[in-house]
């Protein structure tokens, strides 16, 4: 699922949320700052993953030379 169908279900859902509970405009701000750092919990490992496999191909010799490969 992409990240912006994420962030929109997610603010769908509170959207819900607030107008089922009758929240004031006051309040609703307060409950964002939990919400991305949840979000930001469950992506950091594989965001991390991603990140240091792709410094390591960037590092990593792809010339095939020790194959006596001419490329």
């Amino acid at each position: 699922m992409p990240l912006t169908n994420l962030i929109t279900l997610i603010a769908e859902v509170a959207a819900k949320r607030t107008a089922q509970e009758g929240k004031t405009k006051e309040e609703t701000p307060d409950s964002v700052p939990p919400i991305l750092s949840s979000i930001w919990t469950r992506l950091r490992p594989p965001f991390h993953n991603f990140l240091k496999m792709v410094l390591y191909l960037a590092q990593a010799d792809l010339s095939f030379s020790a194959y006596g490969d001419s490329v």
